[in-house]
């Protein structure tokens, strides 16, 4: 529907809000030399007086006919990385442009401060994008909070606002396929260096939530060929699973408690809310067997011993994307095939996916036990380690860069005493 060069839909439907440039003066700790802040115009298929976020819901005549009845602006950030500018010594090449998925109730302002991405796409030649989930960040929390406290039949409202922010990530997703690099707030002098343009590979990265979404949204995207890749950082499956053996889950319970009476009723609640909540993540409406469309080529990893987004939830989303993994992984998983060699030479659309994890020996022997007086999950850093460990990023490096997925196990087994970072 967005897709029209020849109509200049570009030239008039972003619009940069505010530019900020920074110094590349120092190699080793400026990464960033320029964050844009940009609106763009999407298709809208929630209802007119939605434009703001709260209770709203799709728009019956714009899904039945798949077609929008409007647009709706959305705002995300651009930012480029100081090895990039032809200003800095030895400027590299862009090899990617990668979308970035917040975690848990954040925002785009997520990858802002996140200064190992940053160092990560400086030394590489990536430009990093990223929008709000809308339906699941933080603007959405007084919706949440209202759903559980007093309205569950509101959860209509986040799943619906889950599909808008679907489509509103393919359009812009479709933006910086076409126009992202010829806009004039992406002008340097001298320009960009960067290769042909159908060498520079686009591709989707979320964290937890961003992942847990991210295998969604990717699978939803898989026709298009919009994403020559996907990586999903600690994800999982089915979300009522997520919630009640995350460390998260305390605070939400007490919430759903002032709405009915006893704690089997939250287990019946959340159980009920999945029946919407299947239609919006992975393994509900995309991924369940048979699969019978393509999706980009997936990288998956976690951390055994996570406190926040169970492993269990993580194994079950690699099955459903009938994944394997490599002969180093630090246990078998039940119902994944073993893979000998690195995975190389994959199309944007394979359907092929590797599962990784890191076994993080002591949380992972403690979470069974370790917990509160109220049977909760005691927090640990595991969730924070995985996308910190050197052997993930390097494996994310080859995968972006490259397109091929290689063994980070080999060396050690990926076997770790503790989260420490």
């Amino acid at each position: 529907q967005i897709s029209n060069r020849e109509e200049g839909i570009w030239k008039n439907g972003v619009r940069a809000i505010k530019i900020i440039n920074k110094h590349c003066w120092r190699p080793q700790k400026d990464f960033i030399a320029r964050i844009i802040h940009l609106e763009i115009d999407v298709p809208w298929f929630l209802d007119l007086k939605s434009q703001n976020h709260g209770a709203s819901y799709l728009e019956t005549e714009s899904v039945e006919s798949g077609k929008s009845m409007a647009w709706g602006k959305v705002k995300f950030v651009v930012v480029v990385p100081c090895s990039l500018v032809q200003m800095v010594k030895n400027a590299t090449e862009l090899r990617a442009i990668v979308d970035i998925g917040h975690t848990f109730l954040q925002s785009r302002q997520e990858l802002l401060d996140s200064r190992w991405m940053h160092k990560l796409a400086n030394k590489n030649g990536w430009i990093l994008v990223s929008s709000d989930w809308r339906g699941m960040s933080n603007l959405d929390l007084p919706m949440i909070v209202r759903t559980l406290v007093a309205d569950p039949n509101g959860f209509r409202s986040v799943r619906d606002n889950l599909i808008q922010g679907y489509a509103a990530r393919a359009a812009i997703q479709l933006f910086c396929r076409e126009a992202l690099l010829d806009i004039n707030s992406m002008r340097f002098d001298p320009p960009i260096h960067r290769q042909n343009h159908s060498e520079v590979r686009y591709l989707f990265y979320g964290i937890s939530e961003g992942g847990i979404m991210g295998g969604a949204y990717s699978a939803l995207t898989g026709p298009t060929g919009l994403l020559d890749g996907a990586i999903l950082g600690d994800p999982g499956t089915p979300f009522s699973l997520l919630m009640s053996r995350s460390d998260l889950f305390p605070g939400y319970r007490d919430l759903l408690l002032l709405n009915v009476y006893y704690p089997r009723h939250v287990r019946l609640v959340v159980s009920l809310m999945q029946m919407a909540w299947d239609s919006v993540e992975g393994t509900g409406g995309f991924l369940a067997p048979p699969v019978t469309e393509p999706f980009p080529t997936t990288l998956i990893y976690a951390g055994l011993g996570d406190s926040t987004v169970t492993t269990i939830g993580s194994e079950i989303l690699a099955r459903a994307y009938s994944a394997e993994t490599f002969a180093n992984n630090p246990k078998a998983v039940f119902g994944l095939g073993i893979h000998r060699g690195p995975f190389e030479n994959l199309s944007s659309t394979s359907g092929s996916a590797i599962y990784t994890e890191l076994l993080y020996e002591s949380d992972a022997l403690s979470i069974q036990y370790d917990k509160t007086k109220s049977g909760d999950v005691v927090h640990n850093d595991v969730h924070l380690c995985t996308r910190l460990d050197p052997a993930i990023q390097h494996q994310i490096e080859e995968f972006v860069n490259n397109g091929r997925i290689i063994d980070p196990c080999e060396s050690d087994g990926c076997i770790r005493s503790k989260a420490w970072c």
